[in-house]
């Protein structure tokens, strides 16, 4: 017990993760990514109270228009001890595509690997699968994302979790879209919310195929940390170009 709780009272490690270009923060959208494309994605994650600072590298590849394979690699530095967390694999497939009324949706299954040290706070010292339900919509500027899920836990010491998430990104302009996200989590130890947090930030296109996602998060209960500060950066390979149709014009009609 003394474990469990000083696991659930510190940042708990991250468990599977968007790539942004893909999601908001930690919210899922429907969107994957493309056909025969890499996303490859370094960040840094900073958290106080407790202090935490954390190193990540995600990686996604799309296998068809609809579906894509994915990897989460964290480390970093709590309590003045250096580790790795968990490894977490995870596939996710949209099985409806957005129409002119109704929603997308798509299902996400993902493993995390007891890689971590349980005891320094970088693992949960067990598998873990999570399953989650993922609606996206667009309506003009802004896109909202929905996420139901549930992590099962394969320790008899700890309750499974329930997620639910809610995301939304405003297009503000041609190469900038803010951020929002409301991210809760049941706890791991007692039937109460673990994980509140809002958080805010921005996405913008610095070239092609390079992205830069700024986040600020704020605990909204007393056993979250008082802030996070995200920075990532998803570098695409290869380059899309641009895909849109290309229209021949008749010289005679430009003179």
């Amino acid at each position: 017990m003394l474990v469990t709780k000083a696991w659930s009272a510190a940042d708990p490690p991250k468990g599977y993760q968007p790539v942004q270009t893909t999601g908001v923060f930690s919210v899922f959208s429907t969107k994957t990514t493309i056909a025969n494309h890499f996303d490859i994605e370094p960040g840094l994650e900073i958290v106080k109270g407790p202090d935490v600072k954390r190193f990540s590298l995600r990686a996604a590849y799309g296998i068809t228009k609809n579906t894509e394979a994915g990897i989460s690699l964290s480390g970093g530095s709590r309590k003045n001890e250096d580790g790795m967390e968990d490894i977490s694999l995870g596939i996710r497939h949209r099985f409806i595509d957005e129409g002119r009324y109704g929603p997308a949706a798509a299902a996400l299954l993902a493993v995390s690997l007891p890689t971590g040290d349980e005891s320094a706070g970088f693992g949960s010292g067990n598998l873990e699968t999570e399953a989650l339900v993922i609606v996206s919509k667009r309506i003009g500027p802004f896109t909202g994302h929905f996420n139901l899920g549930y992590n099962v836990i394969y320790d008899t010491d700890k309750d499974n979790e329930l997620i639910l998430a809610g995301g939304l990104d405003f297009s503000a302009a041609k190469r900038l879209v803010l951020l929002a996200e409301l991210y809760g989590k049941t706890s791991r130890d007692q039937n109460s919310i673990d994980l509140l947090e809002a958080r805010f930030g921005y996405r913008t296109i610095l070239a092609e195929s390079i992205t830069n996602t700024v986040g600020l998060g704020f605990g909204l209960n007393s056993r979250e940390p008082d802030y996070r500060l995200m920075i990532l950066f998803t570098l695409g390979y290869p380059q899309q170009g641009d895909d849109r149709p290309l229209i021949r014009i008749r010289d005679d009609l430009i003179n």
